[in-house]
């Protein structure tokens, strides 16, 4: 997928919505393959398997800390939610994504 950046990009975890004057977001899919190949087979055979994503998240405020504590809370290593991202902006017609993670 493509990095969205830009002044109408919405991002939000478990409805939180993540703010800073500067960001940009790059998500990203893979599957999953396992060897499927028999005794007579000519060439490798796969199988998709599981489907797995990551994202990158690049943000600076010019305006002070104020996004320390949203951070340190929300934002934290290990915690679960949802990943909510528009890139450009949260109307009804824009394209929206979610995502368990």
């Amino acid at each position: 997928m493509a990095a969205y950046t830009g002044k109408n990009l919405y991002l939000a975890w478990t409805g939180t919505a993540i703010q800073s004057d500067y960001r940009s977001f790059d998500p990203s899919e893979s599957m999953g393959t396992d060897d499927a190949s028999a005794g007579s087979d000519a060439a490798v055979t796969r199988k998709t398997t599981l489907k797995d994503g990551s994202a990158s998240l690049t943000m600076r405020s010019v305006s002070g800390t104020a996004g320390t504590a949203l951070w340190i809370t929300t934002l934290a290593v290990g915690t679960e939610g949802t990943l909510e991202w528009g890139p450009e902006g949260t109307a009804s017609n824009n394209q929206r994504h979610y995502v368990n993670a």
